[in-house]
């Protein structure tokens, strides 16, 4: 999920450089789905993803954030100074969201169902949903932690949407062995950066001690 790498990896990352800088920390950006399949195959150590995903059962899922869903659109739209916004409303507006396969583009689609979306314009990241959003080409969803972190002021306003309370949450996701101390030095700065950004409380994790003599891995969260 884009909005994770951008809200919440930077500063964990930092965190994780500055408290132990023998550990080295790498990052893939991926799709919510990729990024669970990969930790569930042991490319990634740690994940961080949007749900509802399918996650294997096997895998351990923390909530780090939930969220409804906003309307995003220029600040003198019509649509965030009026009544309610419905899916119906929604549905009649022309439409920018991300490329198909990524999460902001899923919500949407199951958000405005049976209702198709009328697309105006596609991009790969949310700067550029943002700057077509500005640039009045069309109205977007996104869940309110991500406008919070890429989207608020810039020229857009946003207004809740109808019946979407808690329609998303971010997860990080790992196969629930955090004993190594770089993983676990990983996961415990994510969590201390979520619940600072989003005031929340990440799900309590019973992990092993960690191990004084183990030796630094290359951690590769998602």
């Amino acid at each position: 999920m884009n909005s994770a790498l951008t809200g919440l990896l930077p500063e964990a990352v930092r965190m994780v450089q500055s408290d132990h800088s023998a550990f080295e920390v790498e990052v893939a950006e991926l799709t919510s789905k990729a990024v669970a399949d990969g930790v569930h195959d042991g490319t990634f150590d740690i994940g961080l993803a949007a749900h509802p995903v399918d996650a294997s059962p096997q895998l351990r899922v923390e909530t780090l954030a939930r969220s409804g869903l906003m309307l995003v659109a220029h600040e003198d739209h019509p649509l965030l100074h009026g009544l309610p916004v419905t899916r119906e409303i929604v549905a009649s507006e022309p439409f920018v969201t991300l490329q198909p396969g990524y999460t902001l583009r899923d919500l949407a689609t199951e958000y405005l169902r049976p209702y198709p979306l009328r697309i105006a314009g596609e991009a790969l990241n949310h700067d550029t949903v943002r700057r077509l959003v500005a640039a009045r080409l069309g109205v977007t969803i996104m869940p309110n932690m991500t406008f919070e972190i890429v989207g608020k002021g810039q020229g857009l306003g946003a207004v809740p949407l109808a019946d979407s309370d808690d329609i998303i949450q971010l997860s990080m996701l790992h196969p629930g062995d955090l004993a190594a101390p770089a993983t676990r030095a990983v996961s415990s700065a994510i969590r201390r950066v979520a619940r600072r950004r989003f005031g929340s409380t990440a799900a309590a994790s019973a992990h092993q001690p960690l191990r004084e003599h183990s030796p630094p891995r290359r951690e590769r969260p998602a």
